[in-house]
């Protein structure tokens, strides 16, 4: 599926700067934890949200060394609340690690992951919620503003550094967070990010990266 809706817009490359790429193989070597859920913290912009679906295939590749040893592939849950609708990626055949993915979506309003027997149920599925946009949560929130519920499943909950995002599933989750990128880094990626026809000169990415850090 692509990444963006317009590409004259911008670029559907995914480009994954080294702080993230960090950030999620951090997240990867930490699997044999207990426990598995996490919230994915960073300032807007720092590439949380897109550089989540390089997680996601980092994820189900180093999956697919396990087969041989009795561990199933992983179905995978992506819940981009932002976009509203919700994706799921499904082994063809989980025990076999060259398995190709069979995908799903479906509209954010008909999906209640605590309905899904495999989530509440097995370690060895992933469930991401990117919902990486800043709101103010009261009693009136609608549901889609809050936290994921707790569920067995390796969960990775992608949202802004506001504590009242994040307080009540936090306490049962590990933290981390993504930093933002070097300007190297910025100016290496900048070509791949942007609609050929808006081309950032190096100056104008460093001018930037000056600006706000």
């Amino acid at each position: 599926k692509p990444l963006t809706i317009s590409e004259s817009r911008t670029s559907p490359n995914l480009v994954v700067t080294p702080n993230a790429h960090h950030l999620w193989t951090t997240l990867l070597s930490a699997q044999d934890d207990v426990l598995q859920r996490w919230v994915v913290l960073g300032s807007p912009g720092v590439g949380k949200s897109r550089s989540a679906w390089h997680f996601l295939r980092m994820y189900v590749d180093e999956r697919r060394a396990k087969v041989v040893d009795g561990t199933p592939m992983p179905t995978v849950i992506f819940e981009h609340r932002n976009d509203r609708v919700v994706w799921m990626f499904e082994p063809a055949d989980a025990n076999n690690g060259h398995t190709e993915y069979i995908s799903y979506e479906c509209a954010w309003s008909d999906f209640h992951a605590d309905t899904i027997d495999f989530l509440r149920s097995s370690s060895d599925n992933l469930f991401i919620v990117d919902a990486d946009k800043p709101i103010i949560i009261d009693a009136a929130t609608p549901r889609e503003f809050v936290a994921p519920c707790l569920l067995w499943s390796t969960t990775v909950f992608i949202c802004p550094p506001d504590r009242i995002h994040y307080h009540g599933f936090s306490k049962h989750a590990h933290m981390i967070c993504m930093g933002p990128a070097s300007a190297d880094s910025l100016v290496a990626a900048a070509p791949y990010m942007t609609a050929p026809t808006k081309r950032v000169s190096e100056a104008d990415v460093r001018a930037r990266v000056a600006k706000v850090g």
